[in-house]
């Protein structure tokens, strides 16, 4: 089954979503590893238990980002292209000139490794 076709409601996959969601996961990322649409999932609201339990979740996964936010060790995640640029001592905008030359940006090793291997095609 491709992802984003399920739209019919499924009540174990509302029940996963929600359950997910109130650990602090985002909606998006959650739909997307389950096959189904975030639109979808929004769409099911229109049934009162599954409304219920979504409102639910969403609050919990706010309490969680709360916390997350209000403690003084928290910092946002940094993306990769900017943990390579770091590594590589340059801009996160030179990363994405050289994924354009086929640098993976998916793991720092990864962009490491392809930079050595290809110093004709990057300044060093």
């Amino acid at each position: 089954m491709k992802d984003g076709s399920r739209t019919t409601f499924n009540k174990q996959l509302a029940i996963t979503i929600c359950e997910r969601m109130a650990s602090g996961e985002p909606l998006r990322g959650v739909c997307r590893e389950l096959g189904v649409l975030p639109s979808t999932a929004v769409m099911w609201k229109r049934y009162k238990k599954f409304s219920e339990q979504y409102e639910q979740a969403r609050q919990r996964q706010m309490d969680v980002y709360t916390a997350k936010w209000n403690s003084p060790h928290w910092r946002p995640p940094e993306s990769l292209p900017r943990q390579i640029a770091r590594a590589w001592g340059t801009s996160a905008a030179y990363v994405y000139k050289v994924k354009k030359k086929g640098c993976p940006v998916d793991s720092v090793e990864a962009a490491i490794k392809w930079r050595s291997e290809n110093k004709k095609r990057t300044k060093q």
